[in-house]
């Protein structure tokens, strides 16, 4: 499982890359700029689809305890980082 996520991982990377590589051209060319973000919805929908059914065969692995256990902790920690940027970005919007 960890292979195959891992290609597929490299595969949506260089997918970004492209897309990073074409969106410079917004800065220096006109450009379509639909299209473009079109291509980066495209991409941002693979990498959830990704982590969705990396999530789905982990918990298929995991006793039904073990399952609850972990997507607890995946949610508090979700939430942690949510909190820990809520007051990173708080000063700055007061700016």
């Amino acid at each position: 499982m960890q292979c195959e996520t891992v290609k597929e991982e490299n595969k949506i990377t260089s997918e970004m890359s492209a897309w990073q590589d074409s969106a410079t051209e917004l800065l220096t060319a006109s450009s379509d700029f639909d299209r473009m973000i079109e291509g980066l919805v495209i991409v941002v929908h693979k990498a959830d689809d990704l982590r969705l059914r990396t999530l789905k065969k982990m918990v298929d692995m995991l006793t039904a305890r073990q399952a609850v256990e972990f997507l607890v902790a995946a949610a508090e920690l979700q939430y942690g980082v949510r909190l820990w940027g809520r007051n990173i970005d708080r000063p700055r919007v007061a700016v």
